[in-house]
């Protein structure tokens, strides 16, 4: 890769990457903001509770969606005239409205029937009736995010996403703190902002699509996405499930505490998400040209050194921002935060590096490696949390991501294989490693802080400087880049 090239695509990708961070720093910013509040408003079991309708809303979402958005990216990829993707697209709302709505209303009889209450101290009228709904509206957004971000348009994605962000927000304090309504009315308000979002998600749609639905689309599409229906699954196992296996064997107050680290480590999502949002259309377009294929392995070595690093941020003062912003009843949640953002450097790790196989649209062995991750992860739940507790939750969840990682890698290098630049991350990792576990000696005092964000601001990016896993000119660039801007 010569250097103007090397140039190009730090720019490119840097730029997107920030968009898509923004967006993101500024919605989980809202929520950040609000945490001193909520945690005064509700106790650790009202986050419980919360904790637990989290995890049937992402359940909910990830199946009633059929990994249908998945195939929107992917499929844009082939040859198609204008019209035949407004065919595409129509033919994925159409069937999203016909098929998920059955199914929901479905459920919705079922529940009031009382043949639906599998979660302690959640029955379904009405917690759970609140989070079905609520999920199945907020499928309908992503698909116009899912389109913008393919055509990398990263500013109307940003602007989507903050803009559903700032109204559940809103609505959130609105019901919970001025209205006093607890959890049922964080829940209420939930489900009020993905029925906006439903609505803004339909007009957009709509614009983009045509009425001339097609057999063929769907099954091109069913045939892509179907296989990744056990895979999103999976993934909900590997993230949420942990709650599920909690709820059996610990008080729910223990599960808010749990909620409250996973939400501080769980930052480092911003960075696994915003970088992949921008990382996967620019590497699909590079590995579908022959001339720019050999730049996709510095591309992945930028985003996880992204990644990582937002990992070391948030393992060495994640448990300081609880300290600092929750009362006494929440410090505990402080424990398990390195942990969880652990987990998510590996999550954005398997991000990177199952590119090759998303690229090459051979999806019916992912759920297999997937599920095997998830079932070990659920496996060690049940040894580790009885004795352990939430402490075993949030190492599982690293372990469970980890080799969710590693599985992946290997699938992905045998259906399309990228050479990536594994010596340089491993150096990365080792680096932020070392320094953040050198952290932990310190206190959580102002002096304390002070010197965690010298090692986190300085000696950190000097030592992966020194290190050499990207060339000088590349650092010289984001240097005058900083300075600049």
């Amino acid at each position: 890769m010569d250097i103007a090239m090397g140039g190009k695509i730090l720019r490119h990708f840097g730029k997107n990457s920030a968009i898509y961070a923004l967006a993101n720093i500024m919605a989980r910013g809202l929520n950040f903001l609000l945490v001193p509040i909520f945690t005064r408003c509700l106790t650790p079991s009202d986050y419980g509770i919360l904790a637990l309708a989290g995890m049937v809303s992402g359940l909910t979402t990830t199946t009633l969606s059929f990994s249908i958005e998945g195939a929107a990216s992917q499929l844009y990829l082939l040859p198609h005239e204008g019209n035949d993707r407004r065919s595409l697209y129509g033919t994925m709302l159409a069937f999203w409205i016909v098929v998920p709505g059955t199914i929901v209303i479905l459920i919705q009889y079922l529940g009031m029937a009382g043949r639906i209450n599998f979660i302690n101290g959640m029955p379904f009228n009405p917690y759970l009736k609140l989070v079905l709904w609520a999920g199945y509206f907020n499928i309908f957004i992503t698909l116009p995010i899912v389109i913008y971000t393919t055509l990398q348009k990263s500013i109307q994605a940003m602007v989507l996403n903050l803009c559903i962000a700032i109204l559940t927000t809103f609505l959130n304090l609105v019901f919970v703190v001025f209205l006093h309504k607890g959890v049922l009315g964080y829940l209420r308000a939930n489900l009020i902002a993905a029925a906006v979002g439903a609505i803004i998600g339909l007009f957009l749609t709509v614009r983009v699509s045509s009425l001339d639905l097609s057999w063929e689309k769907l099954r091109a599409i069913l045939t892509f996405s179907l296989p990744l229906v056990p895979h999103s699954a999976a993934n909900w196992a590997l993230s949420l499930a942990d709650r599920f296996v909690l709820q059996r064997f610990v008080e729910t107050k223990q599960i808010g505490l749990y909620l409250l680290g996973y939400q501080f480590g769980g930052l480092v999502m911003i960075a696994s998400t915003s970088i992949n949002s921008a990382f996967y259309p620019i590497a699909n377009n590079y590995l579908s040209d022959a001339a720019q294929k050999e730049n996709v392995p510095r591309l992945g070595t930028y985003a996880f050194l992204a990644i990582a690093y937002c990992g070391g941020v948030a393992a060495t003062l994640g448990g300081d921002l609880i300290l600092i912003l929750t009362p006494l009843q929440y410090h505990p949640a402080a424990r398990v935060v390195p942990w969880i953002a652990c987990g998510f450097v590996f999550h954005g790790a398997y991000l990177i590096f199952s590119r090759g196989t998303f690229y090459s649209q051979k999806t019916a062995t992912i759920p297999v490696l997937t599920i095997i991750a998830a079932v070990i992860n659920i496996y060690i739940n049940y040894l580790t949390i009885p004795i352990f507790g939430i402490i075993a939750a949030a190492v599982n969840t690293a372990v469970a991501y980890a080799i969710l990682a590693v599985l992946h890698a290997w699938l992905a290098h045998r259906m399309h294989p990228i050479q990536w630049e594994y010596t340089k991350l491993i150096k990365i990792s080792g680096i932020i490693t070392s320094w953040v576990l050198l952290s932990f000696f310190l206190t959580s005092n102002l002096l304390g802080c002070i010197i965690k964000i010298i090692i986190l601001i300085f000696l950190m990016p000097i030592s992966i400087l020194q290190a050499k896993v990207l060339p000088a000119s590349d650092w010289t660039r984001i240097y005058h880049r900083i300075r600049n801007s």
